[in-house]
């Protein structure tokens, strides 16, 4: 009898287990329909004439003399000539060159949840940006569900990626597919780059809505690049990240990655 009640009380709680682990989804989406309705019923008022009497009609006539810098002027007779304008700019760290990055990152099927992530990452300059589509995908026995974001960072600057440290700081938006909602998202990013071809990372998400935490994520990852040259090198990746919707849903989850740096 006692082996009978411990099958008994081990297959409730196997039960519940899965229960609880397949409903994730469900749970985010009825996390954005409430905080969606109760949203909505805020009234908002909009002016034309605000934006028309407030605007700046100044004309600036200020003469910049940056131009005259013929170093980095289209006019200069060097600029055409790679091996003395970009090799140099390169290997100049202030200028902190322009680069590009594709990248794949995806989950193990834990907890019946897997989370995969296609990631453009471009720096030109002192400017940095990027966009990314995070994909929630979880097994049912009957049909499996999904939940999507868009994520853009449109102003954003990053230090020197060549450097040992490496620091980015970046605004953009969330774009929540299942709602169509759009909300304000930050990002801040530190990376340690540990000799010459393996590094560390850590990365904060945090989106916003009326006071409300829609998306807190934490991303944590070790990188080793496989190939390396002096223009391009392709990295692999051990990552977990944590992830809290609408301050209540919360999962996690451990996977590998892939990406090419240009």
């Amino acid at each position: 009898m006692t082996n009978n009640l411990q099958k008994t009380v081990t297959l409730l709680l196997t039960c519940i287990t899965l229960n609880a682990n397949s409903q994730i989804i469900d749970q985010i989406k009825s996390a954005s329909d409430d905080h969606n309705s109760s949203s909505s019923s805020d009234d908002y008022s909009y002016d034309s004439d605000d934006d028309y009497n407030s605007y700046d009609y100044s004309y600036d006539d200020t003469y910049d003399d940056s131009y005259d810098d013929y170093s980095t002027n289209s006019y200069s007779p060097n600029f055409n000539r790679p091996d003395n304008y970009w090799a140099n700019k390169r290997a100049d760290s202030n200028y902190k060159f322009s680069g590009l990055s594709l990248g794949y990152r995806s989950t193990t099927n834990s907890n019946k949840v897997r989370i995969s992530v296609p990631e453009l990452q471009f720096k030109i300059g002192h400017y940095y940006g990027a966009f990314r589509v995070l994909n929630l995908y979880e097994e049912r026995p009957s049909t499996d569900d999904s939940y999507q974001t868009v994520d853009v960072q449109i102003l954003g600057f990053q230090t020197n990626p060549k450097g040992i440290a490496v620091f980015n700081l970046s605004v953009g938006i969330m774009n929540e597919s299942y709602s169509g909602m759009v909300y304000g998202e930050f990002v801040s990013g530190f990376r340690l780059n540990l000799g010459n071809r393996a590094s560390v990372r850590w990365e904060g998400r945090l989106a916003v809505n009326d006071g409300i935490s829609v998306r807190t994520e934490g991303n944590y990852g070790a990188n080793y690049a496989i190939f390396k040259n002096k223009d391009f090198h392709l990295d692999a990746e051990f990552f977990a990240t944590s992830t809290t919707y609408y301050e209540e849903v919360h999962f996690s989850g451990f996977g590998f990655g892939i990406s090419a740096n240009f």
